[in-house]
């Protein structure tokens, strides 16, 4: 049986970090709050946020203006709607379709393998402590 205690701490950590994520992306208070949902699909909403975050800093690892401005960029893979827009408009259904893209871009498409060097620049975003950029 799960610890209440141990649920709200990490609950609390992943608050965290989706705040400390739509100060990076300039999201308003109510983006920001439609975005996270009723609390009973916080930690599923901040999960795919941040799956979303960590496909963005691999694709885009040398340029952190398209990394953090891309969720407010039209995208015609999105019927010239941009990523926000998606995942504000379809929710945790939305933050799927966003993160599915990412990572088909990210692995070659039907062979499942990464793309040449996205291996090396995953182990070195961990290696550098990326995960942590997120925290204040």
């Amino acid at each position: 049986m799960p610890c209440p205690a141990t649920d709200l701490n990490r609950s609390k950590a992943l608050l965290k970090l989706a705040i400390n994520l739509f100060g990076k992306w300039e999201l308003t208070e109510t983006e920001r709050h439609d975005l996270l949902g009723p609390d009973d699909e916080l930690e599923d909403r901040a999960g795919w946020l941040l799956s979303i975050h960590k496909a963005l800093r691999l694709l885009y690892q040398e340029n952190l203006e398209i990394c953090y401005s891309w969720v407010k960029r039209r995208n015609q893979v999105f019927d010239n709607q941009t990523p926000l827009q998606v995942m504000l408009h379809s929710g945790i259904p939305g933050m799927k379709a966003v993160a599915f893209h990412l990572d088909s871009r990210i692995f070659d498409c039907g062979s499942g393998k990464p793309r040449e060097g996205w291996e090396k620049a995953f182990k070195a975003m961990h290696a550098a402590g990326e995960d942590e950029l997120l925290l204040p």
